[in-house]
């Protein structure tokens, strides 16, 4: 029994849903993910303005430790990630009164939001794709695009497969100030010497990602690692 027309899951996938966030989350049980054919044969999608137009009809295996093995939709896996994320967010805000439970007060076509899509699956530890893990040290620099100061604004680029709005910013500065050399773009800047600060500068930018300590040869930008924007804003 798939989605309805309008996207939303039906009351058979919301109980299934539950079911899974019954066993993860109130039974502390870990789980394995497992991509289909599309993911593993271009990792890329995963950060794609078209993840949810290539994934939609797709089917991931999950496997519950300790637990039940079961096949989910791509709006169920979306479903299943932003209840987990969703729970454990109420109870980092503070005590509950009585149990944490899951809600469905969400519209399946604000998940199937390319930006949320990307978001909840970067979450996720699926099995078979590396990702790159990014340890953020300080203090930080940028390129600026001419003065320094609130006004001033950091240089960044166009990710060419998704689209998205990249920043460019460095932990040591000297590997800032070889980039700016070679991209013969900006001034290298020190922007942030804590993780407070760090988030003001990128809540005053309008970039969706984070690119740490690219470089650049050839006139080509090299990047290792990156975060979106929001991950870490905690949004």
């Amino acid at each position: 029994m798939g989605p309805t027309n309008e996207g939303e899951l039906t009351q058979r996938q919301m109980q299934k849903v539950m079911g899974l966030v019954a066993q993860i989350f109130e039974q502390s049980r870990g789980f394995k993910v497992h991509p289909p054919k599309e993911v593993t044969d271009d990792p890329k999608i995963l950060s794609s303005r078209s993840i949810s137009e290539k994934l939609v009809s797709t089917k991931w295996w999950l496997r519950v430790n300790d637990g039940e093995e079961t096949i989910l939709t791509f709006c169920e896996l979306l479903s299943l990630v932003h209840q987990l994320r969703e729970l454990k967010r109420r109870l980092d805000e503070g005590p509950q009164s009585g149990k944490v439970k899951a809600s469905f007060k969400f519209a399946m076509k604000q998940l199937l939001e390319p930006d949320t899509a990307i978001r909840l699956l970067a979450t996720l530890k699926i099995e078979g794709i590396e990702r790159k893990q990014v340890r953020v040290t300080y203090p930080l620099f940028g390129l600026h695009d001419g003065e320094g100061g609130k006004d001033a604004q950091l240089i960044g680029t166009q990710h060419p497969q998704s689209g998205y709005d990249i920043v460019f910013i460095f932990t040591d500065e000297s590997l800032a100030d070889r980039f700016a050399v070679a991209f013969q773009c900006g001034r290298v800047a020190r922007i942030a010497d804590d993780v407070e600060t760090f988030k003001q500068v990128l809540k005053r930018c309008q970039y969706t990602l984070v690119a740490f300590d690219p470089v650049c040869r050839n006139g080509q930008v090299e990047v290792n690692a990156m975060a979106f924007v929001k991950e870490i804003l905690g949004e």
